[in-house]
């Protein structure tokens, strides 16, 4: 039969914490005083070391907040539930809360000509980056799929959503270029496939998986393919979304935690006869 993965098991309090506490700091950060935020606000002309840093835990309005929040939120349930490694998740946490934001705003001061820059789009970003590691490890080890090396799966990833969003964008020699790019890859990615299609098949008609666990799997799955707006620089009256600080994040959340602290605690996840 085949083997299940054994999720880490999380408290209520590390629910609260991921799930309620890191909004409710984005909220206070945001409802303080103009003066003080003005201070962690990075400005190209004058930027300091407070603001290199907490620019990246701050928003212009309500809006640009929400939808942070809303994209955070997603992307941490959805490795709350996939995650089985609570020695990896932590640490890596701990690079995308504390040390991302400074690469994140170096890139930007770098690459960027905007006035400012504020927003936790680009730790968000890193989440969504780091989600591709969880898929690949939930999908390699706990459901016994032939995944190619992580590297090779990582570029398919980054490749397949700059291909995508570009042909859905741009102009139609994209989409010729990018339909037979991707009818390539399916062809040379057929047996993954196949063995994910039977691993969900198998949830739903013989119930050897929870359905649970082949909804969100599935669901992921076309979450790792939703990438797009990530890559555009769309710019509404001031307001620029920083399509640099966004891939930053993106490829330090998929390749930093999987090279380094894979590397020092990895392992693989424990799996059972499910």
């Amino acid at each position: 039969m085949p083997k299940k993965i054994v999720g880490a098991t999380f408290t209520k309090a590390e629910y609260v914490l991921l799930l309620v506490l890191v909004p409710a700091v984005l909220i206070g950060i945001y409802l303080l005083p103009s003066e003080i935020k003005n201070l962690l606000i990075m400005h190209r002309e004058s930027p300091t070391p407070l603001s290199v840093f907490f620019s990246n835990y701050t928003h212009s309005d309500a809006g640009h907040l929400s939808a942070n929040l809303e994209s955070y939120l997603l992307a941490m349930l959805m490795i709350l539930r996939l995650e089985a490694d609570k020695r990896i998740l932590y640490p890596s946490l701990a690079l995308l809360f504390l040390i991302l934001p400074f690469f994140a705003s170096i890139a930007t001061l770098l690459f960027v000509p905007i006035p400012n820059s504020q927003g936790f789009s680009a730790v968000v970003a890193g989440l969504i980056g780091y989600f591709v590691y969880v898929v690949y490890r939930r999908l390699k080890d706990g459901w016994n799929v032939s995944m190619p090396p992580y590297l090779v799966f990582a570029v398919f990833i980054i490749a397949m959503n700059m291909l995508i969003w570009q042909a859905m964008v741009s102009s139609s020699i994209l989409m010729v270029v990018a339909i037979p790019i991707v009818i390539l890859t399916i062809y040379l990615s057929r047996k993954p496939i196949k063995e994910i299609s039977e691993k969900i098949y198998e949830a739903y008609a013989l119930r050897r998986h929870s359905l649970l666990d082949a909804a969100v799997l599935a669901l992921a799955i076309i979450f790792l393919f939703s990438m797009g707006p990530l890559i555009q620089i769309a710019v509404a009256g001031e307001a620029v979304s920083n399509a640099i600080a966004h891939y930053t994040g993106y490829i330090f959340g998929m390749l930093i935690p999987p090279y380094v602290l894979g590397n020092l605690y990895g392992r693989k996840p424990r799996v059972r006869d499910g």
